[in-house]
Order: structure tokens, then C-alpha cells, then sequence
């Protein structure tokens, strides 16, 4: 007899092997040879045992099957005769304890998962990622280590390609854990239907406290988010539209798609629409669960958090979502259960179940244009069309789409349209910059210790920290990079300021106001609400950032030679000014220190030199000539330079000479010893040099 400790050796080398589907004999397989070396590397020594092959070592087990297909023999394990077809198979593992314990740990119901099956190059192999629990939540546990598992197998039969699949999972490793998939168990496919009944289900069996809870949380959640403007829930889903584009490979370079929005604002519903891509599985998934977003680990994303969908229910109790196969709704009156978190409970619906007002609007574009489509159905309809409401609609959505600014920089928006009912003519905002002036993406690197810091709190998220790396969003894992853009009105040549200027985190952050006459968008970790920045490290940091890179951006203009030099200039914050805003003093300081220090080590400025040539220079090197005879003509540049004894610097060309907004700049930052005065011109008429110069008659 083989030793029960030896056939629990042998069972769990059986599990970790890849398994191969043979004909008419089903799945499991697994070739002898592979299984014979697999016994060898665990150092189990048959002969030693008594056996003179491995095979027979195998065989009087009890526990293996045996067969022969084209000359390669195989094995599998053998099935209990006494198990009917349709019971499930207890769970297999190395140690069932150890089963047990996991399935406590991560809240296992049963012994299956849901996977999404993806093909490998190798014909017949599959790898399981995006593993599920049964009522489609994920089954990751960071805090315990257990993060994006996956599951590789072999099998002759076909799967569809990226499908969902449930299947039996049998536990390899228990440290560190380690999943397989049992081959000889129904594999089920799982359509859209399934999955949204899957996650019906598992929320309507919560218990009272859970539901209680969970519906508490809900409730607190949308508060929260939408306690800085009703607005916000717009932001949301405008947000919800950059974050999913489509792509394409164009020009051999795969690229995200411009998206393009609706709003409709009907008598009963608002309709959102785009032309992103269609959601799926994750995506659905969700958006019925709470901080269960993808958009946490997507670095193209501009949400973060994965909990903004739910702003839509501050004035609605009926949401419907069509996309690809999926149409379901949240619908507060579809239960009378007490307690029920209806907000993230999906409930499949029928075209037939669908109002036509919707389907109307719906139609208008084709399914496979405007891919995603939501029907919001507001508690009280007036609030969607009635002027005379502080809070209607209407006037909601003109103040926020009152011009393109919403949308400047939310990367893969290219157009928002806004349809109101009764009005013959959109809101359409489009991002073409024929107004505007943006500049491109500015990177600079993050410092390595700040990336450090970031990495170690993400990490590790039950250290105890009080320096706000707790509140910096996961998506900001090895965060290296980062960029900044800066935008300004124009009009034709000239650059105009922008009135009431506001920090932007992608979307509008209106709180954040530093007295800045341009836009700027920046990586800063914005607060809860998404009305403000917080006041942490890693802002601070990249303050510093956009400070020199505004710097660049200034030295860009002017290189382009596209737009007045006065307007430029004119940009330049006052930066005395800006810091009476004393809550974001530090943040303007360091953006200040930055700038300053390069304008004084990097030339950016057009000049003139002794010579009457063209060139650039830092501040440090222009002569500030407050006597304005230069820029009236009453001497050449040259003969100033050389007589005033300043042949190693420069003065700024005549056009800076006549802005008000340069001289300012000039005075505020040039060296007192580049500073002409009149005082200094009296002087040097005083001096005998200067009067032998002024009585030649060619001077």
C-alpha cells in the first residue's frame, strides 16, 4: 500500500500540472513522461518504494486512471463512481483545511469562479484572469497578498476569445496562493444576463445589517460627492466618457479615438450618450459595487477612485444603461425589500420594458455609434425643464457648457452637444483651440524618494500616516512622470487672460483659484469632492513642477514668434498678489521659486546686442533702460550699449520696450546695476569721454 502522505504528494503534482482535453475520453488529462519527471523534481523516489516504474506507482495509488492516445500514455485522477453527474465535486486541494480556510478568508459561497478565458500562442493553452467570485466581485485581497491571479490550463475544446466562463477551481498553493482550474467539471459560459443576474442575486441575499449598511454608505457616498455643486454628477459622467475611448492604430501608432457626447434634457429623462467604447464585463461590474473601479490601476484614466458613477442618484431613482449586449437599470421602485442598496443593484430589462420617450432619443444614433447610452429619470421631473426652479436643469447645464473650458482638458473629448426640449438650436462645445491657446503636455519627472513614499503607502495600507500619502489614489503607484498643461484666450496674435482662472485636476477643481490669469491642468491628488487640492506633499511637489514649466511654456511662445510679445508677458502672474490667497500661499511660492530661478539662469527673452544683433537672454543679462531714449529712437542700441558701458549685455527688442506689461516684469526682476536712469545718463554727459563722443558729428 502507498503511503497516504506519498498519494497526497502525488495528488498535488497531479493538480499543478497543465491538463489536456482527448477525445471521446474528456478533460484532465496529463501526459505520463511530464508527470514522471514532475515526481522526479519532488524528489519522490519510487524505486526506493518498490516499484520499478513510475507508472506502477501511480497505478497502485488507486487514485489515477490511466490511457494510451497515439503512443504517449496519460494519466488522470479517478472519479467517485458513487458521485451522480450533477453533484458538484468537493473541493481539491493540497490539504482540504487549507480549502476551507481560503474559502472563509476570501467569502467563497462555493468552489467556483467566474474568468475571463484568454488564448495563449500555444494552440489549446488558455490563461484565466479577471477571476471572480461566482456573484461577479472580485476575489482579490491585497491586504493578504492575493492580487490579479490567474490560472493557466491546456484543453482541445475551443472557448470564445476574452469570454467569461465559470468553472470549479481546485487550490495548488496555499502559500502563496495558487488557483487551478478543474477540467473534468462543467465549464459555463456567462452571458450578459448571467452576469447582471449574478450580482442581482448576491445583493438581494444580503443580510439586514448588510444591506442596511451597504445602502448607509451609498447614501453618505453621494453626499459627500456632491456636496460642492450639484454639477458635479455632470463631471462624472463626462469623466465616465474620456476614461473608456475607442482605439485604433493609425499611422502605425494605436491611439485613443476623439469622443463625442450628447446630453438630451426631455420633459421626463436626461439622456447621456457617447461614442467611447462599449462597457464591459469589469466596467459593469464596477458600477454596481462600491470602489470596485478598474480606473484605480488605469494611469490613462482621469478618475481614480471608481465611486463618481454614483453622483447620478442625487436627483434620480431610475437610471437604464444600454451598452454592447447589456441593458439593465438601477430602479429604486423595482423593490419593496427595506433597506435594499437598489443604487448598485442591476436589474436586467426588456426592450419592452423600456419607455418609448427613451427609445426615441436612443434611435437617433445606432448602437454601434453611440456605444454607451444612459436614461437618468430624475425623482421629480420638474427639476428637468422648469425655469422657474433655482435648480433646474436647463440653467444647470448652459452654466456649465457656457464655453469650452469644461471640456479643454479632458484628453479624448472632443465634443460635447447639449439638446433641450423646446429649443431649436444645441449647446455645442467643441475642442478645435481656434479660441484658445494650450500648450502641449509639459513632463517633468517626479523626484525618486516622492515616488518612494508613494509606492511604500500603497503598499502597505495599514501603516499608520498622518503626512497624506494615505489620500494619494492608487492609479499613482510608480509614479514617475508627470505633465502639466497651461491654457490662455486668444485672438488672432494677441493672448488674452482668462477671467476667473481655476486650477483643473482634468475636470475643474473651482475652489482652487490662485490668481493665476491662465488655466492650468496639473496631476495634483484633488479632494473628495473634486473642488480643491489637498494640501500634501506630493502637490507641493508638483507645484514646484508647473512653475518651471510655465517657464518653458512662456519661452515657447516667444520662440513661435505666433503672438504679441506684450500679451505673452502679460500672462506672468503678480505673484505679491496672488499670495494674499493664504490658504494656497506655499503652493504659489513654490510655483514662484521655480519660475523665478529659471528666468535668471535660461535665456528666453529677444534681444539686441552691441553689436545690433538678434539673441535671447535671461533676465540677469537685460538692460533695463528707464529712460525710454532707446525705444523713442534717440540713440541706437549699439551707441547705448558701448557708452553706458554695458557691452556684455543686452537690451530686450524695441517691441518690449513700448509693454507696459514687460517693463513691469523687467523692473520687478532685473539687477539694479542694469538699471538705467536718467540720474545715470546726466552723469555720463558729465564725463569727457561721452562729451568728445557727442561732439563728433557722425554720432
Amino acid at each position: 500500500m502507498v503511503d497516504n502522505k506519498v498519494k497526497e504528494s502525488l495528488y498535488n503534482i497531479y493538480l499543478s500540472m497543465p491538463k489536456e482535453s482527448l477525445f471521446e475520453k474528456g478533460d484532465g488529462w496529463v501526459r505520463g513522461d511530464e508527470f514522471a519527471k514532475a515526481v522526479k523534481k519532488e524528489r519522490i523516489n519510487f524505486k526506493s518504494l518498490g516499484y520499478a516504474w513510475c507508472s506502477e506507482l501511480l497505478e497502485d495509488t488507486g487514485i489515477f486512471v490511466f490511457c494510451t492516445e497515439q503512443n504517449i500514455p496519460y494519466v488522470n485522477r479517478k472519479l467517485d463512481s458513487k458521485r451522480s453527474n450533477t453533484q458538484r465535486m468537493d473541493i481539491l486541494s493540497a490539504n482540504s483545511k487549507d480549502a476551507e480556510k481560503i474559502k472563509q478568508k476570501l467569502r467563497l459561497k462555493n468552489n467556483q469562479f467566474i474568468g475571463q478565458f484568454t488564448p495563449q500562442k500555444n494552440e489549446g493553452c488558455y490563461t484565466i484572469t479577471d477571476i471572480r467570485n461566482t456573484d461577479f466581485t472580485k476575489i482579490e485581497d491585497e491586504e493578504r497578498g492575493i492580487k490579479n491571479p490567474s490560472i493557466l490550463f491546456r484543453s482541445n475544446k475551443e472557448y470564445h476569445h476574452f469570454a467569461y466562463y465559470k468553472f470549479t477551481w481546485v487550490l495548488l498553493e496555499s502559500d502563496p496562493l495558487k488557483f487551478g482550474i478543474d477540467l473534468r467539471e462543467e465549464i459555463t459560459p456567462m452571458y450578459p444576463k448571467d452576469i447582471i443576474n449574478s450580482r442581482y442575486e448576491c445583493i438581494m441575499h444580503y443580510s439586514d445589517d448588510a444591506a442596511k449598511n451597504v445602502a448607509g454608505s451609498l447614501d453618505t457616498l453621494k453626499k459627500q460627492l456632491t456636496q460642492s455643486g450639484k454639477e458635479v454628477f455632470i463631471y462624472e459622467l463626462l469623466q465616465n466618457a474620456n476614461d473608456y475611448p475607442r482605439h485604433a492604430i493609425i499611422e502605425d501608432v494605436y491611439q485613443a479615438l476623439p469622443v463625442e457626447v450628447e446630453f438630451h434634457i426631455t420633459e421626463n429623462y436626461l439622456i447621456f450618450q457617447h461614442t467611447g467604447e462599449c462597457f464591459n464585463p469589469k466596467n459593469i461590474a464596477a458600477i454596481c459595487g462600491i470602489n470596485d473601479g478598474e480606473k484605480a490601476e488605469n494611469t490613462e484614466a482621469i478618475g481614480y477612485k471608481g465611486i463618481g458613477f454614483k453622483t447620478v442618484f442625487l436627483d434620480n431613482d431610475y437610471v437604464l444603461l444600454i451598452t454592447g449586449n447589456y441593458t439593465f437599470r438601477f430602479d429604486k421602485s423595482a423593490t419593496d425589500v427595506s433597506n435594499t442598496p437598489w443604487q448598485i443593484l442591476p436589474i436586467w430589462t426588456e426592450n419592452d420594458e423600456i419607455d418609448n420617450d427613451i427609445k426615441t432619443v436612443f434611435r437617433q444614433h445606432p448602437n454601434d455609434e453611440f456605444r454607451v447610452k444612459f436614461a437618468l429619470q430624475p425623482r421629480d421631473a420638474e427639476i428637468l425643464t422648469d425655469k422657474d426652479r433655482d435648480d433646474n436643469y436647463i440653467d444647470l447645464f448652459t452654466d456649465v457648457f457656457d464655453s469650452e473650458r469644461v471640456i479643454l482638458f479632458i484628453p479624448n473629448i472632443k465634443k460635447v452637444s447639449v439638446f433641450i426640449d423646446g429649443q431649436d438650436e444645441p449647446i455645442v462645445r467643441e475642442k478645435d483651440y481656434k479660441d484658445w491657446c494650450v500648450s502641449d503636455s509639459l513632463v517633468d519627472n517626479i523626484p525618486e524618494d516622492i515616488t518612494t513614499k508613494i509606492n511604500d503607502v500603497l503598499e502597505n495600507p495599514d501603516s499608520l500616516r498622518s503626512d497624506g500619502y494615505e489620500k494619494i489614489p492608487k492609479k499613482y503607484k510608480n509614479f514617475r512622470k508627470t505633465a502639466v498643461k497651461f491654457a490662455c484666450k486668444r485672438i488672432g496674435r494677441k493672448l488674452l487672460p482668462v477671467d476667473d482662472a481655476i486650477l483643473y485636476c482634468y475636470l475643474p477643481a473651482k475652489r482652487a483659484d490662485w490668481g493665476f490669469n491662465f488655466l492650468m491642468n496639473t496631476d495634483m491628488v484633488p479632494n473628495g469632492q473634486r473642488d480643491d487640492i489637498e494640501d500634501i506633499e506630493l502637490n507641493h511637489v508638483i507645484a514646484r513642477i508647473a512653475g518651471k514649466q510655465f517657464f518653458y511654456w512662456i519661452k515657447q511662445l516667444i520662440a513661435s514668434e505666433e503672438y504679441d510679445l506684450d500679451s505673452i508677458f502679460a500672462l506672468i502672474p503678480d505673484f505679491d498678489e496672488c499670495k494674499k490667497r493664504r490658504f494656497y500661499k506655499a503652493f504659489i511660492e513654490e510655483f514662484q521659486e521655480e519660475f523665478e530661478t529659471l528666468i535668471e539662469e535660461e535665456p528666453f527673452v529677444p534681444c539686441v546686442n552691441k553689436d545690433g544683433e538678434r539673441t535671447f537672454e535671461c533676465i540677469d543679462n537685460i538692460i533695463n533702460d528707464m529712460t525710454r531714449m532707446t525705444a523713442f529712437g534717440v540713440i541706437s542700441d549699439e551707441n547705448f550699449i558701448n557708452l553706458m558701458g554695458l557691452s556684455d549685455y543686452s537690451l530686450p527688442v524695441n517691441a518690449l520696450r513700448q509693454s507696459e506689461f514687460f517693463k513691469n516684469f523687467l523692473y520687478k526682476h532685473s539687477p539694479s546695476s542694469l538699471v538705467v536712469k536718467v540720474d545715470d545718463i546726466v552723469a555720463k554727459c558729465e564725463e569727457v569721454n561721452f562729451q568728445k563722443w557727442l561732439a563728433d558729428t557722425q554720432n
